[in-house]
């Protein structure tokens, strides 16, 4: 049976990573072939969409290599790959993917042996760890031309021939914000002006990211995000593609969740001494809720009867030492914290999140 070699996808920074490589070759030093390099310019341009797609056509491992920390050629790139990487591995992670598969390793262009010793060792984890079973089905289904439904049915059924242009699509449009350009309202002004080609062939047809936030909004309720999925999909029976909002990490986020291959860990976050709070009552325990409750009216109207008079604190007293001779416990999940202790913690909390959305704006 012959050695299993796993697929292996390089994003070398130009200026170090891939001269790394590039003297590993020239010195002919030997190292596994199964690996295919990309070459960016920096390793802070690898977005996380691009380790994602990796994985998504068959990749077994991720390998982003760039200048070490103070030498990369645009200042703080390596430091934002850093960054990235973090947070694609806690993702790959939840995804079932493993961190593991993803490595990041600072290769200068004078390093050509330590290129062949990461790969050798790379690969050899690889190896022992077995093949990705994410993207070895996939496939790409035909898409059937839909010639019956136009645009204009198709603003027929989302009810958009019904546009009153108050402008409130596009004033809740989260793209819009960024790209003044771009506009729900004009786009559904296109389509009603009969420019098909004009709407199929617009970015900004790939820009929308359905998020429902403007069919909320409207107070006719026009079907906006079911327009954009219908005329993608009417585009691409065309041969026309475009390029979808955060480079279609949403989308493939999607895809790899939706895979049956993948074991996802959503709840590895949480500790293992935590406790799952029981939100529910068992028949037996609302019987007995029921014949709590009773003696409790019960002694309520019997008070009534004898005309006593009863406030708040002797209606506590009673029902704590109901419970107690029952044998039921008292306030048995009491938090742990004083209410100053939690104010002290909001507050502290509150003043991070001020502080980074300052560091933002600046």
């Amino acid at each position: 049976m012959p050695e299993y070699n796993p697929k292996i996808v390089g994003f070398l920074c130009n200026w170090c990573g891939y001269a790394g490589a590039d003297l590993a070759g020239t010195s002919r030093l030997s190292y596994p072939t199964n690996i295919r390099i990309i070459r960016v310019m920096c390793s802070g341009r690898v977005e996380p969409v691009f380790i994602l797609n990796a994985f998504e056509n068959g990749a077994d491992g991720v390998l982003v290599a760039g200048c070490h920390p103070g030498d990369c050629h645009y200042r703080s790139g390596n430091q934002h790959a850093e960054k990235r990487i973090d947070k694609t591995k806690k993702l790959l992670d939840l995804l079932g993917i493993g961190s593991d598969r993803l490595r990041l390793e600072w290769i200068s262009a004078a390093e050509g042996e330590k290129f062949a010793s990461v790969i050798k060792d790379f690969t050899e984890k690889l190896r022992s760890k077995g093949p990705s079973q994410i993207g070895k089905e996939a496939h790409l289904v035909p898409l059937q031309p839909n010639e019956v439904e136009s645009v204009h049915d198709l603003l027929k059924r989302t009810k958009a021939l019904y546009c009153q242009e108050c402008g409130k699509c596009s004033s809740s449009c989260p793209i819009t914000r960024l790209d003044p350009a771009y506009s729900p309202r004009l786009a559904v002004e296109k389509a009603l002006m009969g420019l098909e080609d004009t709407v199929l062939t617009d970015k900004g047809l790939w820009s929308c990211l359905t998020c429902y936030l403007c069919r909320q909004r409207c107070p006719l309720d026009i079907e906006y995000d079911e327009l954009i999925r219908s005329c993608r999909a009417k585009a691409a029976t065309k041969g026309i593609f475009g390029k979808c909002s955060h480079e279609g990490v949403l989308h493939s986020l999607s895809r790899l969740m939706a895979n049956p291959k993948t074991k996802q860990n959503r709840l590895g976050w949480i500790p293992q001494e935590a406790e799952i709070a029981k939100n529910y009552m068992l028949e037996t325990e609302l019987r007995q809720l029921y014949l709590l409750v009773e003696q409790f009216l019960a002694y309520a109207e019997f008070q009534i009867e004898r005309k006593n008079v009863m406030y708040m604190k002797d209606w506590v007293s009673y029902l704590d030492n109901m419970l107690q001779t029952n044998k039921l416990k008292i306030l048995a999940s009491k938090g742990k914290i004083s209410h100053k202790e939690m104010e002290k913690i909001v507050r502290k909390e509150i003043a991070k999140f001020n502080s980074k959305n300052k560091r933002l704006k600046t």
